[in-house]
């Protein structure tokens, strides 16, 4: 019973520091929106041999546009992995902020199941970490389930000083 009557407090104060965090948290915790291009997640990425895919998935609660984050602390990364999981959050993995940062990207909501996103390779070359995004989307002949999805990946990666960019390519699957 005490744990009933906690649970909507707790789910409020997740919403409430994620909110402060976007709108307080800096520049290492705002989006960066791409409205033309999507992204997946591989399990290793090319070009950051210590990259580790931390959370993949077709369900990203309360993600409707594309965006991508850069979490460079504990707490960023808790209230990033609540909004994103809300009532199912697998445990919080744990990451050595001191040695890696972590990197989230969403692809927005559609309208029917057969999107991806992935992050595709990162670089940190010319004063920039770029990070490769490839989005995917099912093709006309595809038969995709009718439900709302929204592809996301959370990567942890080697930590950087360097401000991050990222290319964002469209692939449509043929079935």
């Amino acid at each position: 019973m005490h744990k009933a009557v906690a649970l909507p407090f707790i789910v409020i104060a997740a919403v409430v520091v994620g909110g402060l965090l976007y709108l307080f948290g800096g520049p290492s915790f705002h989006p960066q929106i791409s409205a033309t291009n999507p992204v997946t997640a591989p399990a290793k990425v090319a070009g950051n041999a210590s990259t580790l895919v931390l959370g993949h998935g077709t369900s990203a609660n309360g993600f409707d546009q594309r965006v991508n984050y850069r979490i460079t602390d504990v707490e960023q990364f808790a209230a990033l992995w609540q909004m994103v999981y809300a009532n199912n959050a697998p445990a919080l993995p744990t990451v050595d902020f001191s040695k890696y940062e972590v990197l989230a990207v969403f692809d927005g909501s559609h309208t029917s199941g057969g999107y991806d996103v992935q992050v595709k390779s990162i670089e940190d070359a010319s004063g920039n970490r770029t990070i490769h995004i490839l989005h995917s989307a099912p093709g006309d002949a595809c038969t995709t389930a009718s439900a709302i999805s929204s592809p996301f990946v959370i990567v942890q990666v080697s930590a950087s000083t360097l401000p991050v960019t990222h290319i964002d390519d469209t692939q449509t699957n043929q079935c």
